[in-house]
């Protein structure tokens, strides 16, 4: 069975990590998820995009690896 992963939203940026992070520089904050609320306590996860699906996987040193 090939089901379809299950999309989640990613919460949206809030200003004030922007800021802390180094991205507010006077230009609109880009979106930023932290790497725990993606991976939701797995090591994998799925990411859908224009109908492809691609992985994404935490390595054993906390490198991330995206393959389609």
């Amino acid at each position: 069975m090939n089901e379809k992963p299950q999309a989640r939203a990613c919460p949206p940026a809030s200003p004030l990590l922007a800021a802390v992070s180094g991205h507010g520089g006077g230009q609109a904050a880009l979106p930023t998820c932290n790497s725990h609320t993606l991976f939701d306590g797995g090591k994998e996860l799925v990411i859908l995009h224009h109908g492809e699906s691609y992985r994404l996987r935490q390595t054993r040193q906390g490198k991330l690896i995206l393959t389609k």
